[in-house]
């Protein structure tokens, strides 16, 4: 059996494994059904980042109301990637215990 023979032969193994495999029914129920917690947890975080954008411009608006000048020059906000923020996760070493804890506590917006 030549190189080449054999090169196709394992490319060919891979294309069933991931065919069979990967793009089955039951592993795409499979991740489906995991990610849920995973789009919650997000739900909740980006809730959270709208709710202190909310307070901020409140303070915001009062301050510009009550005195002559405002201390908030202006508010911008984003919700970063799940995929960022596992990698600060794993970065910063956070116990995943204490980073559950954090969406714990988030208020429900949904």
């Amino acid at each position: 059996m030549g190189r080449r023979e054999l090169e196709e032969r394992i490319e060919k193994r891979r294309e069933d494994f991931v065919r069979n495999s990967l793009l089955s029914d039951e592993f795409i129920d499979f991740v489906q059904e995991n990610l849920k917690p995973v789009n919650t947890m997000m739900a909740y975080y980006q809730c959270a980042i709208m709710e202190v954008e909310t307070k901020f411009k409140v303070l915001s608006e009062q301050y510009s109301l009550e005195y002559d000048r405002n201390p908030i020059e202006s508010i911008k906000t984003r919700v970063k990637s799940m995929e960022s923020l596992l990698k600060k996760i794993r970065r910063k070493n956070i116990p995943l215990m204490q980073s559950k804890k954090i969406f714990r506590i988030l208020p429900v917006c949904v």
